[in-house]
């Protein structure tokens, strides 16, 4: 499977042929729209990725990287965007632990996981496997496939959010188990965050050597501890992975889905950026921050599954909102769904970067 097919031209803009505005931005330098890229831009809700689906399970789609890259490429192709996300899952890391992922039809699963916490952490070496180093052969062709303009965002888990999938074995609402687990045993929650803030760490710079420009660290279920508890025993393993992979000469992002404090508190782990979901007001939020901070999000992804003009009017609307803050990422507040419309994301795109957008580049 060859990631070969060209790029649209309307998806160009007049920055093209200068560093990605992305880069920019996070440099506090002047940008005339604000970058723009979706969470899960890549996915269900587009009708060439359900062809290439048909073809390909979701495991086999992440263990191949030509397949992967032309999954990136999908929305790149459609609509204006200014970065590419590589095309990955949260749970991969696991693989270079020891730990075996099953991709079924409800969601990635560890087969045969830990019990507590403390067997959680006992000590493993990160192994970089084929499942581990397919993201950074990913990235490798998709610097030689993407337009200069276009930045390359490698991408994991957060620690906590990771050690709660592992704890509870799958994805579930409130991670209950998991929380259990790690109330009845701190020493060894914290040994876990710490062992996975290691892991991943090794696991972002073989996507930084892959040719990754920008790290988003997800921390989806960051807001199920409460923040005493962050700080006591996520925020040290947190800020010993974002100092080893800005070590890496790369900027680190990181989504928190909670509240405010939560927010506050991933940043003092020394983060370029902070990305919050839409239950924050971002303007009021971001006038809160120091103006070095960039901020990332927050439009409501349900808007995508409704007209394109709504889409449209809530993206101009946080535009304007957000216009006197320079350092500023526009992007949704969590994934786009399934159901999501293709034309409302373009006109959201659309209004984001005030350029027109292709009606479509499928096949």
């Amino acid at each position: 499977m060859s990631p070969t097919a060209p790029l649209a031209a309307p998806s160009t803009p007049p920055l093209a042929a200068t560093r990605p505005l992305l880069l920019r931005a996070l440099a506090g330098e002047p940008v005339d729209h604000p970058p723009t890229w979706l969470y899960r831009q890549a996915g269900r809700y587009l009708p060439e990725y359900r062809a290439l689906r048909e073809r390909i399970s979701f495991g086999e789609l992440c263990a191949d990287p030509a397949a992967a890259c032309e999954a990136t490429l999908q929305p790149i192709r459609r609509f204006p965007l200014d970065a590419s996300i590589v095309f990955s899952d949260l749970l991969v890391p696991f693989e270079g632990l020891g730990w075996t992922i099953r991709y079924g039809d409800h969601g990635p699963e560890v087969i045969d996981g830990p019990r507590s916490a403390q067997e959680a952490a006992a000590p493993a070496r990160f192994e970089p496997n084929d499942a581990v180093t397919a993201p950074a052969r990913t990235l490798r062709l998709l610097a030689r496939e993407l337009p200069a303009h276009v930045a390359r965002i490698g991408f994991a888990g957060a620690p906590l959010t990771l050690a709660l999938y592992l704890l509870q074995g799958k994805g579930a609402k409130g991670f209950e188990k998991a929380r259990a687990l790690a109330n009845a045993d701190e020493a060894s929650f914290a040994a876990l965050l710490e062992k996975l803030a290691d892991a991943v760490a090794s696991y972002l710079a073989l996507q930084v050597e892959g040719g990754a420009q920008v790290v988003q660290l997800f921390d989806s279920w960051g807001g199920l501890l409460p923040p005493s508890q962050w700080r006591r025993l996520v925020l040290p393993a947190a800020r010993h992975l974002v100092a080893r992979v800005r070590a890496l000469g790369v900027p680190v992002c990181w989504f928190l889905r909670g509240s405010a404090d939560h927010a506050r508190l991933a940043l003092e782990t020394g983060v370029d950026a902070i990305a919050v979901d839409w239950t924050l007001d971002l303007p009021e939020f971001a006038a809160t921050l120091p103006d070095a901070v960039t901020v990332q999000g927050n439009l409501d992804p349900a808007l995508l599954l409704g007209a394109p003009e709504r889409a449209a009017a809530a993206a101009r609307e946080l535009r304007r909102a957000m216009a006197p803050r320079s350092r500023f990422i526009a992007n949704l507040g969590h994934g786009i769904t399934p159901e999501a419309r293709p034309e409302s994301v373009a006109a959201l795109v659309e209004a984001l970067v005030g350029a027109p957008v292709a009606a479509s580049s499928a096949p």
